[in-house]
């Protein structure tokens, strides 16, 4: 749809082809900063997503413009001639508009390294349109279907038994770390079928490295001189594709066998006979471990600590579990309600996903706004969480809100939606009822009074630290909450 337009001296776009007839503004938003013009707004959002994504909308709207810029934020690449723009739609009407219509709001590979290798890894399904796209998810989605979930709950029972069996009473721990660790064991076997206390392991553990760095602000300062960041995380990225290679060449040669996800890729092919190449299985083992590793961990994290900080939430689901004659089966997770209920707040109040970014390639329209060519429009699931006319009290943790809550696909989006819902929905899901069902019984978890508990979004959201104190289950749950500081506050409220 796209056409050129002529402004008008009220700042109205009159359009000449697809939008002749129509007079369009271009979407509301903040003046640049004084200081450092169209950065500097995009550095507050990046600075406190939460606090600024909740004023934006107060003050403008349904559809904001941030930035007004030359070069896209986020996206590699710009559109030759385009008057880009960094764009928010917020609220269930504009997610229904970018999910329903993927033709107008696709994907670009994020900001990177202008290397070969980048280009590689992130040549992945989440970053290509159309029926290629459609055809990518029919050959990745496999191992996360039906009964092969049930195969990877095994694995997350054996490396979360493991995990609790070195907690002690009394012991101080950092619960982020301890479910990063505990779902990089996971995302080892899981994805790669390889031991994450043995030295293959490591391949997990620099793809996280990687994850953690390639974001940063400092490795895009494009300083290619050994001890540089942007030069140790091209190093990292090409250690890590040859890796992955050996991984793909031993796994052809014992004749693709097992139940890890790399393998289900290599015998995997399409209805027509199509299968992934070396440099696609490269690609998508490396956005699957990302998107079921950290996703994961900070769901979990986030859930332990709003437990600790809700003893009657806490006292219900410890009863639920202790009620079962031992640990429940696969089948049986789907049958706890309590567990469910806690699962859906906990992604809803604080979920990983705080904003999805799309890509318009040719121009479109938002909400009655007109979108340039070459924009980027980010939809949010936190905005969208925490909306009053969907959510009463919608920044309170309240699990018994979902015994009548029915919210339509556009108002919960905790794993996106549409065409590119996320593929690994049902494992996450899975990983964060099987660690609780396990855990709660056997522990409480006590917040540290004074604690200061950030979260930070980088691609997804994380807290920097949650400090907290181990005890055996005595049921005491009263006794967990403690004051905390930090930006906790401007997700979820709390006495």
């Amino acid at each position: 749809m796209s056409s050129q337009g002529v402004m008008s001296s009220q700042g109205v776009v009159r359009q000449s082809s697809a939008f002749a007839g129509r007079d369009l503004k271009l979407p509301p938003g903040p003046p640049a900063a004084k200081i450092l013009g169209w950065r500097g707004n995009a550095l507050q959002f990046f600075r406190n997503p939460f606090e600024y994504l909740s004023s934006l909308r107060r003050e403008y709207g349904e559809v904001v413009c941030l930035v007004d810029q030359e070069h896209p934020t986020l996206f590699v690449e710009p559109t030759a001639g385009a008057q880009s723009r960094m764009v928010f739609g917020f609220g269930a009407e504009a997610n229904k508009e970018i999910l329903s219509r993927g033709e107008d709001f696709g994907a670009r590979p994020p900001r990177g390294p202008q290397t070969r290798v980048y280009k590689r890894l992130s040549s992945n399904l989440l970053f290509r349109n159309g029926a290629k796209h459609q055809q990518l998810r029919r050959l990745t989605g496999q191992p996360f279907s039906g009964n092969h979930l049930k195969n990877y709950y095994s694995v997350v029972v054996e490396q979360t038994q493991r995990l609790l069996a070195r907690w002690q009473e009394g012991q101080k721990i950092d619960l982020w770390k301890e479910m990063r660790s505990l779902t990089l064991g996971i995302g080892s076997s899981c994805f790669f079928g390889l031991d994450p206390y043995a030295d293959a392991g490591k391949l997990a553990q620099s793809m996280e490295e990687m994850i953690q760095s390639l974001f940063s602000p400092v490795t895009m300062i494009p300083v290619d001189i050994p001890g540089a960041p942007y030069h140790r995380l091209k190093r990292r990225m090409e250690w890590i594709e040859e890796r992955l290679r050996l991984e793909i060449a031993r796994k052809r040669e014992e004749g693709a066998e097992g139940d890890d996800a790399l393998a289900m890729m290599l015998r995997v092919h399409d209805e027509d006979g199509t299968v992934l190449t070396e440099d696609e299985l490269i690609s998508h083992a490396f956005v699957l471990f990302f998107a079921g590793h950290e996703t994961s961990a900070s769901a979990l994290a986030m859930t332990l600590f709003l437990l600790a900080q809700s003893p009657e939430v806490a006292t219900a689901l410890h009863e639920e579990l202790a009620a079962l004659d031992g640990p429940p089966d696969f089948a049986g997770l789907s049958r706890l309600p309590v567990l469910d209920r806690v699962v859906k707040e906990s992604l809803r109040v604080a979920g990983p996903a705080v904003v999805f970014p799309r890509y318009v390639q040719e121009e479109t329209t938002l909400c009655s706004y007109r979108i340039p060519a070459g924009s980027e429009v980010l939809f949010s699931a936190f905005v969208t969480h925490h909306d009053e006319k969907i959510y009463r009290d919608a920044y309170r943790f309240d699990p018994d809100r979902w015994l009548e809550a029915k919210p339509s696909p556009y108002e919960y989006v905790p794993f996106g939606g549409g065409g590119r819902r996320c593929l690994g929905m049902g494992f996450g899901s899975m990983i964060m009822r099987t660690v609780l069902a396990l855990l709660v019984p056997e522990f409480r978890l006590a917040t540290v009074p004074g604690a200061r508990i950030d979260a930070k979004v980088n691609v997804t959201m994380r807290p920097t630290q949650v400090p907290m104190v181990v005890h055996r289950q005595d049921g005491d749950h009263h006794s967990s909450p403690g004051v905390v500081q930090g930006n906790i506050h401007s997700i979820v409220a709390m006495d």
